[in-house]
């Protein structure tokens, strides 16, 4: 005779549903790792910082705070709550005391994530008076393939043959996609396709083409990830 009682599979379904789900939010946070780009690596004191982000855990007290470089974490600057928002953009003011500076990213302060960094950007360089500051934004950080890219520039040359195009990250200058010159244009915004294979791509800058200016780009953008 059965004894009364629950079945054992009763017991073992919603621990193994429980598991998954457990694997599942474990491989998701996994998936993306933290980035940080911040935009123009070049600006005078109170200038704008555009600081994109992406592969935030998403908790709610993530945090990205600006630094000096080779302070401690503990000697922040200026900072943003992520609101559990795994990526975005932010904008800080460039402090002013010139120097080189970076920003870091913290994961769930109110969770007890203390001050152990787990992202840091690009250095930006704060100087008095800083001139033709040459600087390329794209957007959105994430974009279907075939969808559209967004890129704004500024500081450019002046030369009619000015060009900016897309790469592949870790592409040779020489290995360009879709490209545009910018007629003589210092500032202004493009347009691009996302490409069709999936992948991180950027954008780079180069001056007067016609004139001789070759592969040496000037300036380069954030990075926009191309998935489905």
């Amino acid at each position: 005779m059965r004894s009364k009682g629950i079945a054992y599979s009763e017991i073992v379904r919603p621990l193994v549903a429980i598991a998954v789900l457990l694997i599942a939010a474990s491989l998701q946070a996994m998936g993306e790792e933290a980035t940080i780009y911040a935009s123009p690596s070049l600006a005078n004191p109170e200038d704008e910082i555009v600081v994109s982000y992406s592969g935030a855990p998403g908790f709610e007290s993530d945090w990205i705070a600006i630094f000096k470089v080779d302070d401690p974490n503990e000697e922040y600057g200026e900072w943003y709550y992520l609101y559990g928002e795994p990526r975005g953009n932010l904008t800080f003011t460039a402090p002013g005391e010139g120097g080189a500076y970076e920003l870091r990213m913290f994961e769930n302060w109110a969770g007890g994530g203390g001050y152990n960094d787990i992202a840091r950007s690009n250095l930006v360089t704060v100087e008095i008076e800083a001139l033709n500051l040459t600087n390329i934004t794209a957007s959105p950080l994430r974009v279907a393939p075939g969808g559209e890219i967004s890129v704004d520039y500024s500081g450019a040359p002046g030369f009619e043959t000015d060009w900016i195009a897309i790469y592949k990250a870790g592409a040779a200058n020489e290995e360009y996609g879709q490209w545009h010159y910018l007629r003589g244009e210092t500032s202004g915004t493009l347009t691009f396709t996302a490409p069709g294979e999936a992948g991180e791509y950027e954008f780079r800058m180069f001056e007067n083409w016609a004139g001789g200016g070759g592969f040496s780009e000037i300036a380069r953008s954030n990075m926009v990830q191309v998935a489905t």
